[in-house]
């Protein structure tokens, strides 16, 4: 109980200090993606050879879907769960008004391209 309080009290400060969106790249540029990679720069660059910013509807939702596991969804070593993961994100994505269903669908359909390691 004493823990939930302190994190209640500790996320009740961050967010009076920072917006959602400044939160949001905080915690995406140190959450650890597998692989040793650390924030968004570091995967985007190691599983696809690119800045996040050239990243496509296909690619940005496997980074998304890693942070929930990593080693669990690794596109390496576990291609078929990393693969059904993205395309949870997408549906999400679709959900959330993120992107357009037939965006959803096309990157749905795209296979994964990861950089060779």
């Amino acid at each position: 109980m004493e823990r939930n309080l302190k994190e209640a009290r500790t996320a009740a400060h961050l967010r009076l200090r920072y917006s959602g969106d400044e939160l949001l790249t905080i915690y995406a540029n140190r959450a650890w993606f597998g692989d040793n990679q650390i924030g968004v720069e570091a995967a985007s660059q190691y599983y696809f050879g690119k800045e996040p910013n050239q990243l496509d509807v296909a690619e940005a939702p496997l980074l998304a879907g890693l942070i929930k596991a990593p080693f669990v969804y690794s596109p390496y070593k576990h291609p078929d769960r990393a693969f059904a993961r993205r395309n949870e994100v997408i549906d999400s994505m679709v959900q959330n008004h993120v992107i357009t269903a037939d965006q959803g669908q096309a990157a749905k359909a795209t296979s994964l391209r990861v950089a060779v390691r």
